[in-house]
């Protein structure tokens, strides 16, 4: 994260177009709005397009104006929006989602900053930060984004790391986002208990920070008291806890659950390959789990001829 700041930091003082790419909730569009501060456009607007939203908000409920083409219609559409970005920095969330038949005006606004309506064109001062949920070079090839937005857009690219892959910085933010939500809910005070805070740094996230924050706005809610326990938390950290704790009840760690499984699938496949097949991974890496986990399973000569 540290580096990750940095790169941004440095991105801010210049004007390129930077893309941001993570998993959703993990922050990035918390990132592109510190971008806009570090810029030295932090005095004009911060704007933001939902690329998911945005043929929904072009047609309009009747879709009655369809007979105007839609690159057209989304550049009046967003008319208001450009302006209201004019010297500032205009944030393109969800790119992926943005429909195939926008994508082409979007390309050509991205590349210039031109904007050609019926009454002629207009280039736009604004800087245009994109983020996307999914890696837009795999869009590409599946032929589900074109590969001229993507260049235009991947002049400068930073990864947002999933909450999982940084859990030291799990209790600082549950902290502050607990002391947010108790002020919204007027309440004061609050703390974490020692067990709640073991709950929050043993779960995986997938929701990334905008789980986290739900999480902290319900114990907000539901805490009688002022120390937060894991029983005003929702309920599937409770479960992922619990499940933790059956598998360490056993003795089992995850390296020993694997070495299980393997040995297992490894003991039902005619060859290695299926095994790997079947494990989801490629023989190579099969064949490293088995000189780490030390497996010797009894295998035919069928299976020693595929090795």
């Amino acid at each position: 994260m540290r580096s990750l700041l940095e790169s941004a930091e440095q991105a801010a003082a210049s004007d390129g177009t930077i893309l941001l790419v993570g998993e959703g909730g993990s922050g990035k569009s918390l990132l592109a709005r510190q971008i806009h501060l570090w810029s030295a456009r932090r005095s004009r607007s911060f704007s933001i397009i939902n690329c998911s939203t945005l043929s929904q908000q072009i047609y309009g409920g009747d879709r009655s104006d369809r007979h105007l083409s839609v690159p057209l219609m989304s550049v009046q559409r967003g008319l208001t929006t450009f302006n209201i970005t004019e010297g500032g920095t205009l944030l393109l969330a969800s790119i992926e989602d943005l429909p195939l038949a926008l994508q082409v005006e979007f390309a050509q606004f991205v590349q210039d900053r031109t904007l050609r309506t019926v009454g002629g064109e207009r280039t736009i001062d604004v800087r245009i930060i994109a983020t996307a949920n999914r890696d837009l070079a795999t869009e590409v090839t599946l032929h589900h984004f074109r590969e001229d937005l993507f260049y235009a857009l991947n002049i400068i690219s930073l990864r947002v790391p999933p909450l999982r892959e940084r859990p030291s910085d799990i209790l600082p933010l549950a902290a502050r986002m607990l002391v947010i939500a108790a002020m919204r809910n007027h309440r004061t005070g609050l703390q974490l208990s020692r067990k709640a805070a073991e709950t929050l740094t043993q779960y995986h996230w997938p929701g990334n920070l905008r789980e986290l924050r739900n999480a902290m706005e319900s114990a907000a809610v539901l805490c009688d008291g002022g120390v937060v326990t894991p029983a005003h938390l929702p309920e599937a950290l409770a479960k992922h806890k619990a499940d933790k704790a059956t598998a360490t009840s056993t003795g089992a760690s995850l390296d020993q659950i694997e070495r299980e499984h393997i040995t297992r699938v490894l003991g039902e496949s005619s060859t290695l390959k299926q095994a790997a097949v079947t494990l989801g991974i490629s023989p190579s890496t099969l064949w490293r789990k088995r000189t780490l986990y030390d497996i010797d399973v009894a295998i035919s000569s069928k299976t020693k001829k595929a090795v």
